[in-house]
């Protein structure tokens, strides 16, 4: 099923729910099998670390345009978790029930939802929100830049309440690996930069030299093969942050400063050129426009 047809219906099921916190217990509840590969594979590690490592890469076996990410600083552990496409929208369900899962996973391993520090969702709180905050226990953050959950460090290390044999997980894990390696296989040139277009900007320096470095060729190669392909690497990274940029004025509150940082531009001028460029109207205008009529201009 396409994402944004996923997404779309389990919006739809979270506002038609009576309980405000039903699709994040969804996530708590479902059982690894569910998830295909990536569940078997994420469940049948040693500890809570190698688990979450697992998940973070094996999530285009499941889900494709998403990104999960787990960083660790501060004796404290921050994972992250947010659809690339920026078109995909509402999605405060999905995140609540990615959310979800990510703490069934952490408690397989011993981590209690009240052992959570932090819990953040990108999008504004609506009419559902007091109620999933009772059922957590704990006031999220709205209106971040991903969806996260944060808890101590010391966790990491826990191991499963139940061993696994030796082979099962390793089977577990060798199957990923397979669809993971068959995915990327069949992944042409200008869907490789647009991924990672996705995932780095805002987060670092975006650019062919970037880009070639990691994927170990050279610049001249890079624009050769995307020729092939009958793209250009400046047209993928404009067209994503075109997008990005609308999505961002309309269901955000971030300044145009924050914006034009998140996409990788010098100043806030030179992203408002672009934006007036692009749209006909300054950043300000496009924000008063309706989410409906921003989508035909999109």
């Amino acid at each position: 099923m396409p994402l944004n047809i996923f997404v779309s219906n389990l919006e739809k099921m979270r506002l038609e729910s009576e309980c405000g916190a039903s699709v994040w217990h969804l996530g708590e509840t479902i059982e690894p099998d569910a998830l295909g590969a990536l569940g078997c594979a994420t469940t049948a590690q040693p500890t809570l670390l190698d688990a979450l490592r697992t998940f973070e890469r094996g999530l285009p076996a499941f889900q494709s345009n998403s990104l999960v990410a787990c960083t660790i600083s501060d004796d404290e552990v921050h994972v992250s978790y947010r659809v690339l496409d920026p078109q995909v929208w509402p999605r405060q369900a999905d995140a609540e029930l990615t959310l979800g899962i990510l703490q069934n996973i952490c408690g397989r391993y011993g981590v209690r939802r009240n052992a959570l520090s932090e819990i953040c969702f990108e999008a504004q709180p609506d009419k559902t929100s007091d109620a999933l905050t009772q059922y957590l226990r704990i006031t999220p953050h709205f209106e971040e830049c991903e969806n996260s959950l944060r808890f101590p460090a010391r966790f990491l290390n826990n191991r499963l309440s139940t061993e696994f044999i030796n082979n099962e997980r390793k089977y577990a894990t060798d199957t990923l690996d397979e669809i993971l390696s068959e995915l990327h296989k069949n992944l042409l040139f200008s869907q490789i930069a647009q991924i990672y277009i996705q995932e780095n900007i805002g987060q670092s320096v975006v650019s062919e030299m970037s880009l070639s470095q990691v994927l170990g060729i050279s610049e001249r190669s890079l624009r050769r093969r995307l020729a092939d392909e009958g793209v250009k690497f400046r047209t993928l990274f404009n067209d994503f942050r075109r997008i990005q940029s609308a999505f961002l004025i309309a269901h955000s509150r971030k300044s145009l400063s924050e914006i034009a940082q998140l996409l990788n531009y010098s100043d806030q001028t030179t992203f408002s050129r672009a934006f007036v460029r692009w749209y006909g109207i300054s950043p300000g205008k496009f924000r008063k426009i309706s989410f409906d009529n921003m989508r035909m201009i999109v």
